[in-house]
């Protein structure tokens, strides 16, 4: 569980335009190191972000 609520990444994502969100779910590494507890997932979107 994150001590920020998920909703004020939600509104900071609105803020910022053509930006994109992705929620790890807790069952998914959802925790601060994401990038260590579900790398598959968080390797693919940093991919599918480089282009």
């Amino acid at each position: 569980m994150s001590v920020v609520p998920w909703k004020s990444q939600v509104w900071i994502q609105k803020q910022v335009r053509g930006s994109r969100i992705e929620i790890f779910e807790e069952n998914e590494g959802g925790n601060h190191f994401m990038f260590m507890e579900n790398p598959d997932k968080f390797n693919r979107i940093v991919r599918d972000f480089m282009g």
